[in-house]
């Protein structure tokens, strides 16, 4: 069961500091399932059944590897619809990745989740 604080505030976001959060819903077979939404940065918290449950989850997560944006200069690929493009990482930009692809010079911004680190030969 969630205490008071849990059950009435969503607390700052972990990663970017923001205060502009949502609690969202989304359509789910037996109704909505409800999470909680950081406007500046866009990390969702875990989806719960209930809002209280979804609010005391987003005041108690702790960020996961996929939450950790990639350093600059990491290599890898932008992975989207069953496409993967070679790219590398040229800065951050309020927890979104910017990245140039090969043989361009452009650069794209895309999210921290569509982007897979090249492992590193040993």
């Amino acid at each position: 069961m969630s205490n008071d604080k849990d059950s009435a505030v969503l607390d700052p976001c972990q990663f970017c500091g923001s205060a502009a959060i949502s609690l969202t819903k989304c359509r789910f077979l037996r109704g909505f399932m409800h999470y909680g939404y950081c406007n500046d940065c866009s990390v969702t918290g875990p989806q719960k059944l209930t809002e209280a449950d979804a609010i005391a989850a987003w005041n108690t997560r702790q960020p996961t590897q996929s939450d950790v944006l990639a350093p600059v200069g990491t290599k890898g690929k932008y992975v989207c619809d069953g496409f993967e493009l070679p790219c590398h990482v040229t800065a951050h930009i309020e927890g979104w990745l910017e990245v140039k692809f090969k043989g361009d010079n452009s650069p794209a911004v895309i999210r921290p989740s569509r982007f897979a680190a090249q492992e590193q030969s040993k």
